[in-house]
Formats: structure tokens, sequence, C-alpha cells
């Protein structure tokens, strides 16, 4: 019987996929030296439907990827030998996707909770009991539901307590402005609406909220003219808590600093405390008295629910959005509700452990080897051409090789999350188990992340990397501060690299994106850092001369292109960055093959393509793109020029590509006059 390698098979179906990838994107009708875009991308763009998008891409595709990656870790059954941060994170995800659940839950619990603290007038109404009250007691139980202060701000920052004034429910400057603008009308109108929705009868709901707003807006007053009095002061007074408690004696310091912070850290009576608005303190003592204790009370309830309205209820949560929408402008959330508990997830103190079950669940360290390697032969590359550029003078050429070599290399993810004992060791306070409601799990991560703050712990420190999330960007960069190449792992996703594709493709895909960003820290941006990211010119007069004729010719070339169907000019000094990044990534990527295949052989073709030929058509499948009208007119004046120009630009600009497809001097793709600068 016939016996078929395992390996032989999954290469023929790769290799078979990647021909059927690039023949249905193709229009063999163009000549590829006529326009090697349309050639290569043709049909993709005459099938390609947009849908409700403004276009369509690899890139496009690869947020697909990542959201079924994503979707599939999350739902994953536990395992015992994983983290139980990953466990934590699944019964968050879970929680946060059961609105149902949110729906039955989220007021009652936290109507329960603020209950047994004591009660909200505007709730009780006539029933409420003022000589039960005690506004002191009351605020620093509230913090258990929001912690911060709210009539005084209190921060613990890297062992210093810093005491400071109102945090308001919206922008105290837009409080400052009256209680009748616009945005201030449409913070009362959400103040209502939550009255009402946790139960308040109309008449409650319209003349208590009007009252807090009152007493919110003249608190934010106080503030405004202790900061013209002090102003440039305000961090020169530090004094002990002691010192507090005797110039402001109506409140208690020790518990009311112990209560913010958690009561993770005990207060002393010799602690130093910064504080700002001494004014605003000796104020708030005076208002408080003066005012009805009613009013007090509703107020610091409506503080703590404010902060918690998106995580109670489906109708909260939009209405919540609508308020910061007509506030600030922010953007009205409308994708899918999972992608909403991912967010979350990743802006909060779980983003370390979401980045490692990420990665350990979806990549391996073999991809991220390779991925180095070739990063290392394409910044090699640049070296070399370098060495061999006339234009450039001895000291400043050696000081671009300089620059060269010391380029850092961010590739995939961070070596920190593949070490289980570290994810361990810092989440060993923090638990959520399948029985917490969804809010119940995010009181206990905020309660996590105060003690994170208060007990001083720091995430792990990345050692070859700039934040842990940063491995879910779907994009490269080339980060002027550090001189360092960025590739998180989400790019690297299949099409962008594949393990059985031959390399020509891998180099042409992934390959010339990072030529582009290792291009960028010597384009018009990049050559004003030095080789530790410093911000310095260090190319001499006549270099710089020379540099800028050469980058003339690249913003001509730019100025000359209309955009086809809305007939737009490009701004070819607006993209100069861009188009010489890709011109120079593309050729570093494949001088980066050639020496690949002198260290591991040559590779065959396929389809009746040559490996060369294959790197061009991967160059130009990478930007394949369908745009509707409105994008393809703000990219006119985008950094980024439409894809057509891009791949276009980067086989007219080189010498190779003419010779791969046998293109005429003279052609559109071989034009007698060619612009380079590295």
């Amino acid at each position: 019987f016939l016996v078929v390698h395992r390996c032989k098979v999954e290469n023929f179906y790769f290799i078979s996929n990647e021909e059927k990838r690039i023949k249905k994107n193709m229009d063999t009708s163009v000549d590829p030296c006529d326009n090697f875009y349309k050639y290569a991308c043709g049909n993709y763009i005459r099938h390609t439907k947009l849908g409700n998008k403004q276009k369509k891409d690899i890139f496009l595709h690869l947020e697909s990827e990542q959201s079924n990656h994503l979707q599939m870790t999350f739902l994953e059954p536990e395992h015992w030998k994983d983290p139980a941060a990953f466990n934590s994170i699944k019964h968050f995800y879970k929680m946060c996707l059961d609105e149902e659940r949110i729906d039955s839950e989220g007021v009652g619990y936290f109507i329960n909770i603020m209950n047994k603290i004591g009660s909200w007038p505007i709730l009780e109404g006539r029933y409420w009991n003022a000589e039960q009250f005690d506004w002191e007691e009351t605020l620093n139980k509230l913090q258990v539901l929001r912690p911060g202060g709210m009539l005084i701000s209190v921060e613990y920052f890297n062992g210093t307590i810093y005491v400071s004034s109102i945090d308001p429910g919206i922008h105290y400057f837009l409080l400052q402005n009256g209680v009748d603008t616009p945005q201030v009308k449409a913070y009362y109108d959400f103040m209502v609406f939550v009255a009402k929705y946790f139960g308040a009868n109309h008449y409650y709901a319209t003349t208590e909220m009007k009252k807090v707003l009152n007493f919110e807006h003249y608190l934010t007053n106080i503030y405004e003219n202790d900061e013209e009095e002090e102003g440039e002061y305000v961090l020169k007074d530090q004094w002990t808590v002691n010192e507090m408690q005797r110039q402001f004696p109506f409140l208690n310091w020790r518990r009311f600093i112990g209560s913010v912070l958690g009561g993770f850290k005990k207060i002393h009576s010799k602690d130093k405390v910064h504080f700002m608005y001494k004014d605003y303190l000796k104020k708030l003592d005076s208002k408080l008295k003066r005012t009805d204790s009613r009013v007090i009370a509703n107020y610091l309830f409506w503080r703590t629910t404010i902060g918690n309205t998106q995580y109670l209820s489906t109708a909260l949560k939009k209405r919540f959005f609508l308020f910061r929408n007509q506030v600030y402008g922010d953007q009205i959330p409308n994708g899918p509700r999972w992608l909403h508990c991912f967010s979350k997830i990743l802006n909060s103190r779980l983003d370390f452990a979401l980045s490692a079950m990420y990665v350990q669940k979806n990549f391996d360290e073999n991809t991220k080897r390779i991925l180095s390697e070739m990063t290392t032969r394409i910044i090699k590359q640049m070296q070399e051409d370098l060495k061999v550029v006339k234009w450039m003078s001895a000291e400043t050429k050696k000081k671009a090789i300089k620059k060269a070599k010391k380029i850092q290399k961010y590739i995939a993810f961070p070596d920190e999350l593949l070490k289980n004992n570290l994810i361990d060791n810092y989440y060993k306070q923090f638990n959520i188990s399948t029985d917490d409601s969804h809010i119940e799990c995010v009181l206990k991560l905020k309660r996590f992340a105060m003690f994170l703050v208060v007990n001083n712990i720091s995430q792990p420190k990345p050692t070859d990397f700039l934040r842990f999330h940063d491995v879910f960007r779907i994009n490269t960069h080339y980060i002027l501060s550090n001189n360092a190449v960025m590739l998180p792992a989400s790019v690297l996703m299949y099409p962008m690299f594949g393990h059985h594709r031959p390399m020509s493709m891998n180099f042409g895909y992934i390959g010339h994106l990072i030529g582009h960003e290792v291009t960028h820290g010597f384009d018009n941006r990049g050559r004003m850092f030095n080789e530790t990211g410093a911000p310095v010119n260090w190319f001499k007069n006549q270099t710089e001369k020379e540099f800028l004729k050469r980058m003339q010719c690249i913003i001509d070339d730019a100025n000359k292109y209309i955009i086809p169907d809305v007939n737009l000019r490009l701004n070819g000094k607006n993209c100069q960055g861009e188009n010489v990044a890709d011109i120079g990534g593309a050729k570093l990527s494949l001088l980066a093959y050639d020496s690949w295949v002198a260290d591991h052989g040559k590779e065959l073709g396929f389809a009746g393509f040559k490996p060369r030929q294959l790197y061009w058509l991967s160059v130009a499948n990478l930007w394949c793109t369908k745009y509707s009208r409105q994008a393809l007119t703000l990219q006119a004046t985008s950094h980024h020029p439409p894809t057509e120009y891009r791949v276009n630009n980067m086989v007219r600009n080189h010498e190779g590509f003419a010779k791969e497809f046998h293109c005429p001097v003279g052609s559109k793709m071989n034009p007698r006059k060619k612009c380079k600068v590295w």
C-alpha cells in the first residue's frame, strides 16, 4: 500500500490554498507591466462586497480571525494546569455575556448593598429618616462600591497619599459654566433617568436631583476659586495626618483615608499627606453644616451609583453611553456584546493574564523564533545597504549604521506571558467564582486594583515589549523613541505568516512590512532621532541636502497621482514617509529573502510562478483593498495613500521587479526614472 508523508500532504494542502488565493484575487486580463496592483488584485476588488463596511482588506480579515480566536479561548473549558487567573477571566467573560442575568440581578444586588450601608432618600421619599443618617459614616462605608472619596478625592501613588477636592459626576470645567448649559442639562437628565430606573417617583427624581446638581455645582465653584488662589503652590502643602486632623477636624482623616484605600493600608497619625486647595476643605466644612442632610445623602448615593451604572443592566448601560455621547462626544458602542466584555477585561488589571492566556492558546515560540530571524535578516540588509550608499558623508553613514545595528525587536509577545509562576504570583489575591454576579465581578476587580496600588505591586516588567496588551494590535510599528520595530502577535496570523508556505511568500507578506518599519527609522521623521531614540538630527548639511533631493522625487511622484473614481490628487508631502518606507521595505525584504535562500537553498515556485514572482504577488495581495467612495476620499489626505498607489509605487521603483515580470523599459511599471532613497 502507498504511504504518504503527513508533512507532504499538509504542504500540498497549503500550497493548493495559496494558489487558489492568488488566482482568485488576480485579473489576468491586466498586463502586470501596466498596472501590477490591478493584475494581482483586480478580481478581489471586482467581487468583494462591502456590506456595511467602508473598506475590506486583509486587516479586516485578521480582526475577524482574532475575534474567533478570542471567543474560542474564552469559552474553552477550565484546565487544572492553567493559572487561576485564566479561569477568573473566563468567569468574568461569561458573567459579562449573560445580559439576562445582569438585568435580573444587577440593580437589585446593588440596592441591597446600599441598603446595608444606609438608605437613599430619593428612593425612600417621605419615609427617609434624617436622624439615622451620618454623612461621615455613610461616606466611609460607600467606598466599597465606589472607592475614591466623592466629596474629597484621595489617591495613593508610590507610597504617597494625595488629598484634593471634589470629583464631580461631570467634568468640573463643564459644571463651572453653570447648570443651564446643554451638557449639564444632559447630565441632569441622566441623573433623573437613573433615579426613576431605581424606583424613585417622578417628583422626587426631578426635584431632589436638581438639588444634588446645585450642591455639586457649588462645590466645583469652591474648587475653581481655590485653584486660582493656590494654583502654583498646590503641592507644597505636606502635613501629617495629625496636622490634617487639627486643621480640619470635621472629618476623621485616618478612618476616611483608610476606607478609600480599601482597608489595605493602616493609616498612622504621622503619615505624610500631600493636599491641594486648603480653602476648599474649609468651605466644604461650612457647606456641609449648612446643607440639608437629605441633599448630602442623595449626593453620596448618586455619586456611588453613577460609577457603576453601565454594569447594572442593559438599559442603564445604553443610557450611560448616551450620556457620555451627549456630554463628551464619545462614540456609542455598537459592536457585539462579546467585544464589549473583551474590552472591559483588556482595559483592567486583568490585561496581563488575558494577554498570557491569548498567547499561550493561540501562538507558539517557533513562530516567534522564525519571525525574529526574518527581522534580524532585514535589519542586517539595512546595515549592508547603508554601507554602499554613495550620497552620505562618512560621518553620517557611520551614525546611520550604528542606528541600524541598535534597532530593537519587539516580536510577537514578551516572554513573561509564558511564565505561569509570574501570573499566579501577581493574581494570588484575586479570584472570581461562577456564583458571582457581573457587578460582583466588577467590584472585586476594582478592589483588586486598589490592593495592587496600595501595596505598590507592579506587573512583571516586560523585557522585550512595551506593554502586554500590545499583543492584540493588528498593526506593525516603528517606535521612534525606542528605535524599535514592533510586530504584535495578532498581526502574525495567517495569511500574514504561514509555516507551510514558501518563505518567498512570508517575506512578501509580513517581511516587507518589517522592512517598511525598519525604513521608517531613516525616513523624513526617523532621521531626526538617533540610535537610542533621542531627538537628534545626526545628518550633516551636505548629506541632508542629498537626502531631501531624493525625497523630493518621492513627493513629486505622489503629487502626480490622481485617485481613480474620486478624481482627487495625492498630497505627496503628506505621505512621503509612508512612500519611502514602502519602497525601502520591499527592497530590504527581498534582499533578506535572497540571504535566506543562500543559507537554506532554493525554493520551488508553483502555479507557473517563480519564487521571486510569488514574492511580489504576496506584497500585492497583502494590500488588496475594496474601498467605498467615502473611504477612498479620506485616503487622499491620509499619511497612507490608497493601496493601488502603494503597490505600484513599490514595484516601479525596484529594478528587480521588471526583470521578474519582463517589463520593458518605459512601461508604467518600469519607468526610466526611478525614485530611490535607500
